[in-house]
């Protein structure tokens, strides 16, 4: 009895471990192992895999400043990405901008936007 309770204790505290090195995940550790296009960089990577900003994003020569998302980990458990995405700034006319909900599904593969504007 005693050593089934060693053991239940002992997942339990190995899984805790687990949760809290998956909410603490740098996105900078999963950003960099992520295979990129050859079209596109990023720079300055910051924050977590959940809450993260990245300083410049370029895509075919054109560049984004100062992008931000939060992932949500309720939509994961149910086999979906849901981002709120906030990039470059709107009032300044010689930048691109964006802000919306990106979402996709990892079950059939699809990626749709909402409440987007893109400046």
């Amino acid at each position: 009895m005693f050593q089934q309770h060693k053991v239940k204790l002992i997942v339990a505290a190995v899984l805790f471990y687990f949760i809290l090195i998956i909410a603490n995940l740098p996105a900078s550790q999963v950003i960099n192992r992520v295979p990129l296009p050859s079209n596109v960089s990023i720079q300055g990577v910051s924050g977590t895999l959940w809450n993260g900003q990245i300083n410049s994003v370029t895509v075919n020569g054109l560049q984004v400043k100062s992008v931000d998302w939060a992932l949500s980990a309720s939509a994961l458990l149910l086999g979906k990405v849901s981002l709120v995405v906030h990039a470059g700034n709107a009032k300044r006319p010689d930048e691109i901008a964006f802000n919306g909900n990106v979402a996709a599904s990892l079950v059939n593969l699809n990626v749709s936007v909402e409440n987007a504007k893109l400046y």
